[in-house]
């Protein structure tokens, strides 16, 4: 049982040899078939003609190629196409290389174009801005120039008519004022006359005889001159005499009456009194 076994065993591992033993040698006979040369050169049989004896035969050669050679020129066929291959990766990736240089070279120059515009366009703006706001701060000038000037010309306006008004009140006042000092004046020489009428004795004067006087007084009456300017002789003395013995005549305390009245000239007639 032990040499069934045994013998089993061989035959199983003689078999994958048996297989690999016919499988080179098919190869080998495969390579010879392959490998085995023609001459292009029909064969000819004539060896009986002195031509045949004299041209050499040509001879089948049959070359034998091993498999190894074989292996080594499929790996220089593989190496050389993956070393194709590699050349057509390396120039695809070079082209890529080249292609994406000039994809950021063109997007470069673009916003550098870009950054340009929006750089012109952003001052050409600024410019436009400054302009406006140099237009608008001139008109707020004029403006303001304007409002100044009307503010002015109605100041002038206003000063002008209370001006104006002072100056009428004034006048108004000066006049009314004036008014008064006259009458005053009218009043305090009616009262002298009257004064000195009352002391003098116009008897034996006719009731054309005159007499023209000149009275300087003092503030509070006093008689300080009296000058005869023309008229009757006789009545021009009995005047002076008259104002003289008095020594003080009626007076205004009104300064301005004063001024008016001082000196005072009258004319004396008879029918002063």
């Amino acid at each position: 049982m032990n040499s069934r076994k045994e013998g089993s065993g061989k035959k199983s591992i003689m078999r994958p040899a048996i297989i690999k033993s016919v499988s080179l040698h098919g190869l080998i006979l495969i390579s010879l078939l392959v490998s085995f040369s023609f001459s292009d050169k029909p064969l000819v049989f004539a060896a009986n003609t002195p031509a045949a004896q004299e041209q050499p035969l040509d001879i089948v050669q049959a070359t034998f190629v091993d498999s190894n050679v074989i292996e080594q020129k499929k790996r220089e066929k593989a190496q050389a196409e993956a070393a194709a291959q590699r050349r057509a990766q390396e120039k695809r990736r070079q082209e890529q290389e080249a292609r994406k240089k000039r994809d950021e070279e063109r997007k470069r120059r673009e916003q550098v174009e870009r950054k340009k515009r929006e750089d012109a366009a952003r001052a050409e703006q600024e410019r436009v801005n400054a302009l406006e706001r140099e237009r608008q701060r001139q008109a707020e000038l004029e403006r303001q120039k304007r409002e100044k000037e009307e503010l002015q010309k109605r100041q002038r306006e206003l000063d002008q008519a209370l001006a104006d008004q002072l100056k009428a009140e004034q006048a108004a006042m000066a006049s009314a004022q004036q008014q008064q000092v006259l009458t005053e004046v009218q009043k305090y020489q009616s009262l002298i006359t009257q004064t000195i009428s009352r002391r003098i004795n116009f008897d034996g004067f006719s009731k054309d005889a005159a007499c023209n006087l000149r009275v300087r007084l003092a503030p509070d009456g006093l008689v300080l001159q009296v000058t005869i300017l023309e008229g009757n002789q006789a009545l021009c003395r009995e005047t002076e005499s008259t104002i003289l013995r008095l020594s003080s005549l009626p007076m205004s305390p009104d300064p301005a009456v004063y001024k008016q009245m001082n000196p005072i000239t009258f004319i004396m007639r008879p029918t002063s009194q």
